[in-house]
C-alpha cells in the first residue's frame, strides 16, 4: 500500500474561545495524504464526532468561529471563516469527519453564534485556501495577545512560535508553521500559520480586510478559492465592476490572479490573458508559472517549487525537470529523500522516502525506489535480501529492492538475535546462514533512522496515488486526533512511523 505524504497536526489548538489548553504537541499528527484543488464541488454537510451530521454553512462554521474567535470584528471573522473551511474540507476529504475539539476546531463550546458570525461565514461562502493545485490547509492559534499595530507582530504566549509572518512574500519565499509538515520549500499545503489576536490588530489598527489579513500570514499569492454547490448558492458571480467580480456574497478581484472579469455567453467570470475563451488545457504564464484553464479561467501553480521550468512544446504545457528524463514515464530521485513520478521530463507525483525511516535510491536499477534505513546502510550498495531484527524485538525481512517485510514477534523465551549469519528468534544461528545482518538502528544513527519505518521500506511512495494512511497521536494532552492503535503486538509499526515523521520534519536524513 502506499503511503500518503503529509504529516499535519492541528490548526486550531490554543484557539481564542478554548481556554488556557493551548499548548500543542509538537511531535506526533496525522499521517495522510495531500488534497487537490480546485475541489469539484463544495461540502455542504460535515459529520462532527459524537455530534453527527452538521449544516456546514449554516450552523457548523458560524458555532466554530464564535467558539474560536467569537469577539473579533467581520474582517477577522471572516478570514477564520476561511480558514476554518480549509480545515473542514481537508477533514472531510481524508477521513469524512472531524473531532470537536482543540485537536480539530471547537464547535460546543455553550456559545451560540450572533448575526456576525453567520454573516461572515455567508459572505465566504465555499470560500477556501489553495497554493500550486492543493488544498492549503489553514492553520490557526492564538497568537499573543499583545499583537499591537504598526507590525501587529506578537510576542510572548505559548502559540506564538508557530505564526508565520508572510506579508508580500510567494512562491518558496513563505515560511511554513512547524505547526503542520514541513514540506519542501513552495509546498501547497503548509503556507503558514494565522495568528486569531493578529487578524484583530490587522482589521481594528491597520485597517485590513480579510485577503490582506490572509495574505499577511499565508503569503501575499495565496489563493482563496470557491467552490460551488447547493449550500453555496446565491454566491455566483453576477456582475463585473473593472477587474472586481461581485456577487450576493461579495466582491472579489480578479486582478489578484493576473485576470480581469468578463461578461459573456459563459457567464461572470475571471478570465485570464494566457487562457482560450472556451475549453480546458494547460498554459505556461511564464518559464515559472503553470496554469489550468478552464473557459478562459485559471489556477497557477509554481514548477520552480520543483526544481523545474515550465515548457510548452507539442507534448504540451507542463513542468519539466532536470530530474526527469525527457520521454517516457519514470521514478526518479529529487534528492536524498525525495521519490518523483516522471512522465516526458515532467514531474507528476512526488513522495517522501524519509517519512519511513528511508532514502530514495537508484543504486542497482534504472528506477528510482524508497529503500529502508533498516536494510541498507550505504545509499550506494544494491539491497541484498537478508533477514534483520527491528528495533522493536521482531524478526523481518529485507527483500531485494531494501523494503522491509513480514515483520513478526519472537517468542519471549528466544528473542531476536542478530549476527554475522544473519537474524534468527533466538541464539542459534537458522541452517544455511543468512544475509548479513544490518542493525537498524546503526543504519539511522543521527538520520532519522532509529524511528523509522518497520513497514515496507520499498515501492512507490509518490502523490500520484495514495491510501489514507493514518498516525493517531498518542496521548490526549487536550487534542487527541483520535484513538492510539490498541491490541497485542499491533501498535509498533504506527509509532515507528511517527517517531520516523518527527526526526524527518526536524532535520533531513543525509544520506551523502
Amino acid at each position: 500500500m502506499k503511503r500518503a505524504l503529509l504529516v499535519l497536526v492541528t490548526c486550531c489548538l490554543g484557539a481564542l474561545g478554548c481556554g488556557s489548553a493551548d499548548v500543542p504537541p509538537e511531535h506526533l499528527g496525522v499521517l495522510q495524504e495531500p488534497v487537490s484543488a480546485p475541489l469539484a464541488q463544495a461540502y455542504c454537510s460535515i459529520t462532527v464526532q459524537g455530534k453527527g451530521s452538521k449544516d456546514l454553512e449554516n450552523d457548523y462554521l458560524p458555532r466554530v468561529i464564535q467558539c474560536e474567535n467569537g469577539g473579533a470584528n467581520l474582517q477577522a471573522l471572516k478570514a477564520q471563516a476561511i480558514a476554518a473551511r480549509s480545515v473542514a474540507y481537508y477533514n472531510i476529504a481524508t477521513s469524512g469527519s472531524i473531532c470537536d475539539s482543540q485537536g480539530c476546531q471547537v464547535y460546543s463550546c455553550g456559545a451560540t453564534p450572533l448575526p456576525i458570525h453567520h454573516q461572515a461565514v455567508k459572505e465566504t461562502a465555499g470560500m477556501y485556501l489553495s497554493y500550486a493545485a492543493t488544498l492549503t490547509y489553514g492553520f490557526y492559534v492564538a497568537g499573543s495577545s499583545n499583537a499591537s499595530a504598526p507590525s501587529c507582530a506578537g510576542s510572548g504566549g505559548s502559540t506564538e512560535k508557530y505564526v508565520t509572518y508572510n506579508e508580500g512574500k510567494t512562491g518558496t519565499a513563505v515560511k511554513q508553521t512547524s505547526l503542520g509538515y514541513v514540506g519542501p520549500p513552495g509546498f501547497g499545503q503548509n503556507r503558514g500559520c494565522m495568528s486569531q489576536w493578529g487578524a484583530r490588530c490587522l482589521e481594528n489598527q491597520k485597517g485590513y480586510d480579510y485577503k490582506k489579513i490572509l495574505q499577511f500570514y499565508y503569503g501575499a499569492d495565496i489563493q482563496i478559492l470557491k467552490a460551488t454547490g447547493a449550500c453555496t448558492s446565491g454566491c455566483e458571480p453576477k456582475s463585473c465592476q473593472g477587474t472586481k467580480i461581485v456577487s450576493d456574497c461579495g466582491v472579489g478581484d480578479c486582478a489578484a490572479y493576473g485576470a480581469t472579469c468578463v461578461n459573456d455567453s459563459l457567464g461572470v467570470r475571471c478570465a485570464s490573458v494566457f487562457c482560450p475563451a472556451q475549453g480546458t488545457k494547460k498554459v505556461c504564464v511564464n518559464d515559472k508559472l503553470i496554469g489550468d484553464c478552464s473557459d478562459g479561467a485559471i489556477s497557477t501553480g509554481d514548477c520552480s517549487v520543483y526544481g523545474a521550468k515550465c515548457v510548452d512544446d507539442n507534448l504540451g504545457a507542463r513542468c519539466v525537470s532536470v530530474f526527469c528524463p525527457d520521454k517516457g514515464a519514470a521514478k526518479s530521485c529529487l534528492d536524498d529523500s525525495r521519490i518523483i513520478d516522471c512522465k516526458d521530463g515532467a514531474i507528476t507525483g512526488e513522495g517522501d522516502c524519509g517519512k519511513f525511516g528511508a532514502f530514495c535510491s537508484k543504486a542497482g536499477g534504472s528506477e528510482a525506489r524508497c529503500v529502508s534505513v533498516f536494510c541498507v546502510a550505504d545509499p550506494s550498495a544494491t539491497p541484498v535480501a537478508h533477514d534483520i531484527c527491528l528495533p522493536d524485538g521482531r524478526l523481518a525481512h529485507c527483500n531485494a529492492q531494501g523494503g522491509v517485510e513480514s515483520p513478526a514477534d519472537c517468542p519471549a523465551d528466544a528473542p531476536c538475535t542478530a549476527d554475522s549469519s544473519g537474524a534468527r528468534c533466538g541464539s542459534e544461528p537458522a541452517p544455511g546462514g543468512g544475509g548479513q545482518a544490518n542493525d537498524g538502528g546503526q543504519a539511522g544513527d543521527g538520520s532519522g533512522g532509529q524511528g523509522g519505518s518497520g513497514g515496507s521500506g520499498a515501492g512507490d511512495h509518490s502523490s500520484s496515488s495514495h491510501a489514507g494512511t493514518r498516525v493517531d497521536r498518542l496521548g490526549d494532552e487536550g487534542c487527541s486526533v483520535g484513538p492510539a492503535p490498541s491490541g497485542p503486538g499491533r501498535a509498533w509499526p504506527w509509532l515507528l512511523l511517527a517517531a520516523g515523521a518527527l526526526v524527518h520534519r526536524r532535520r533531513r536524513p543525509s544520506w551523502r
